[in-house]
């Protein structure tokens, strides 16, 4: 019975130690910079990602030490990482991670720029707060 029971424990041990080398933390990190991304207008991109953000402020995501950062600030969203870049394809941005010689692609986000249009348009939208 004590064997059986040491035996039900290695399993469940082991199998934990196999969910590690999915690299879930990856995934995750891919959905933050996703969900920072979302209807954002991208300034520049290469092998790092700068993008201003509804409160016209830039952020940029670069690889620092190993690790996926976002600046302003320090916030680090992914770390043991080799290599950082994004690319566009059909209009949507690409992040590429590299870990353990092993590449990984997410999709981030529709690539977008911002306008003369869209400019007049956030002047407008300013001047109208202030008016009020």
């Amino acid at each position: 019975m004590i064997v059986s029971g040491l035996l039900g424990m290695y399993r469940i041990m082991s199998h934990a130690y196999t969910v590690q080398d999915y690299n879930e933390d990856l995934y995750i990190a891919a959905k933050q910079v996703s969900q920072y991304t979302m209807g954002t207008y991208c300034i520049s991109l290469s092998d790092s990602y700068t993008y201003m953000d509804y409160e016209e402020q830039e952020n940029t995501f670069v690889l620092d030490n190993g690790r996926l950062v976002k600046k302003p600030g320090f916030e680090i969203l992914v770390s043991n990482i080799e290599d950082l870049s994004f690319s566009i394809k059909d209009d949507m941005i690409y992040m590429t991670l590299i870990r353990d010689e092993q590449e990984y692609t997410f999709m981030i986000s529709y690539y977008r720029e911002k306008t003369e249009s869209d400019e007049e348009e956030t002047y407008e939208e300013n001047n109208s707060e202030t008016i009020e």
